[in-house]
This record gives C-alpha cells, structure tokens and sequence, in this order.
C-alpha cells in the first residue's frame, strides 16, 4: 500500500487527540490501539477506553459503532458506522 504522507501512527495520534477532545462524560480512559487497519484511501484507527482495550474491562466497552477513518493522503479524519462501512472494514489490511 502506498504512503501518501500520513503515516499510521500521524494518524493514531491524531485520533488520540479527536478522540480526548470529545471524551467527556464517557467512562474510561481515551486510548488508540498500536494496531490497526488500512486500505489505499484510508486507515482506520481502533479506538475506546483503555480499561477495554488493555484490561478486558467489559464494563469500559463502547457500544457506539462508530469507526474513524483517517484520510491517508490528507489526514482528514472522518467519523462513520461500521454497519455501513462493513465492506469497506472487511477488506482493509492489519497494520502497525
């Protein structure tokens, strides 16, 4: 896959930050995954409570079905459902 310019971790960190800026009132602690996934357009960034994601804490899930894709060429982040992306989702590759 070609790098635009925006590299994976540009864009964990800038998710990091979105992510921070609208956390309020959500339990948990906001955190980015060291692993993720990407396509040529787009990378997409696992997000949610760290509680969840490093702990295994069910009680720090998050049930939004929201996805955030981050623009490759641009990083131009961009909040979807991953019920309407499932196609899109299903054929991105790992990365890290």
């Amino acid at each position: 896959m070609p790098n635009d310019g925006v590299t994976f971790s540009d864009a964990r960190s800038a998710v990091l930050v979105y992510i921070a800026e609208t956390w309020d009132g959500t339990p948990g602690t906001p955190y980015v995954a060291t692993e993720g996934y990407a396509d040529a357009d787009d990378f997409l960034v696992v997000w949610g409570a760290e509680e969840y994601l490093v702990g295994g804490d069910t009680d720090y899930v998050l049930l939004s079905g929201v996805a955030i894709f981050v623009r490759r060429n641009s990083g131009e982040l961009r909040e979807v459902t991953y019920a309407t992306n499932f196609d899109k989702i299903n054929g991105m590759l790992p990365v890290d």
